[in-house]
């Protein structure tokens, strides 16, 4: 509306604009009417360094040279830290290993491990 109002005037202009786009089929289907409804988001701000530790996996991808195809990503939410790790077979037993073997060893235990609902991930 606000180009036709910027080059053309007519007697009721605005009212048939919005009458012509409510009759429009095409107008109709890209302007969904059913609302919308947001879920309240509640901000988590981690108070120390591993308090809260998010994992989720990534892929499947390209197979790289060593035929990586997944790629298992831990992070920080205190410092957006982040650490990949690449996998040929992304499994629970492999996701597992290394998160303990690579992380927890090296990093410690976070208080609060948040993963996404993956089935691989136990």
């Amino acid at each position: 509306m606000y180009v036709a109002v910027n080059r053309f005037f007519w007697p009721r202009m605005q009212q048939d604009i919005k009458n012509y786009c409510n009759l429009c089929h095409e107008c109709a289907s890209r302007n969904d009417p059913t609302p919308r409804f947001k879920a309240n988001i509640v901000k988590c701000t981690p108070s120390f360094v591993l308090e809260r530790v998010v994992m989720d996996i990534l892929g499947p991808l390209t197979k790289s040279k060593k035929d990586n195809k997944d790629i298992h990503v831990v992070s920080y939410y205190h410092s957006k830290f982040v650490e990949a790790y690449p996998f040929t077979l992304m499994e629970s037993k492999t996701i597992d290993y290394a998160f303990i073997n690579q992380f927890l060893f090296r990093y410690g235990v976070p208080k609060i491990i948040h993963t996404t609902r993956v089935q691989t991930s136990t």
